[in-house]
């Protein structure tokens, strides 16, 4: 019978297993606890205006559903950062410093995984506007 422990997260099953040998007889009952999770879920939101080459920004959030600690893939629109190990959600992501162009820096996620292993279903997008630099043009006086 399915045992519901604390964590809410997640059932707990049993299998008995009893091994009989060619006789009949019988050895010691062997339990084996069984842990399902539920598939992870992750979405990514969050938006910001930097101005070129300045610093990054706090402003991406990640939320996590299902079993921590979780292991994440995401897209900073150039390379996939892999970031393992996260305990709480929401999650925040510290960008490093973005330039323009382009205009407009795209986030997604590329995976989750919980602790078991398990894959996951990932969403949503975080968009950072960086302005340009503003070029002065050279000033004339007569």
């Amino acid at each position: 019978a399915p045992h519901h422990g604390r964590d809410r997260d997640y059932c707990d099953e049993f299998v008995k297993v009893v091994e009989t040998n060619k006789y009949g007889r019988s050895g010691d009952t062997v339990t084996l606890k069984i842990t399902k999770y539920p598939v992870p879920t992750a979405v990514i939101s969050g938006s910001d205006t930097l101005f070129d080459g300045n610093t990054g920004t706090k402003k991406i959030n990640v939320n996590l559903t299902g079993t921590s600690p979780w292991d994440i893939v995401y897209s900073d629109g150039v390379s996939n950062i892999d970031i393992k190990g996260i305990d709480k959600s929401p999650f925040t992501i510290e960008t490093r410093s973005l330039s323009n162009p382009p205009e407009i820096h795209k986030f997604t996620l590329v995976s989750i995984k919980n602790v078991s292993g398990c894959t996951g279903n990932v969403s949503g997008v975080a968009e950072i506007t960086v302005s340009p630099p503003i070029k002065t043009s050279k000033i004339f006086h007569n």
